[in-house]
């Protein structure tokens, strides 16, 4: 058991390393950030499950991204969700 939640927890880093490897700015907007997440998305997502385009050439189905902001009084949170994960 210990060995899948390793495992399962490894991957999830390995994953969250990979998408911050980006270049180190001094000031960024969040915009930028969900760009990059979206590039990382579109690159590592799994094709497994996607659906097949055949429409004007052969291609996968979009795969759906968003940002979530919940504003609290003296903080907010951020999430970055890709659907098709």
């Amino acid at each position: 058991m210990i060995d899948t939640i390793t495992k399962d927890n490894r991957k999830v880093l390995d994953k969250f390393t990979t998408f911050l490897s980006i270049e180190k700015y001094e000031e960024f907007k969040l915009s930028d950030i969900f760009e990059k997440y979206q590039d990382y998305c579109a690159n590592y997502v799994s094709t497994d499950d996607l659906d097949i385009n055949y429409d004007d050439e052969v291609s996968y189905e979009n795969i759906t991204v968003r940002m979530d902001i919940d504003e609290h009084y003296t903080s907010s949170t951020i999430d970055l969700i890709c659907e098709s994960d």
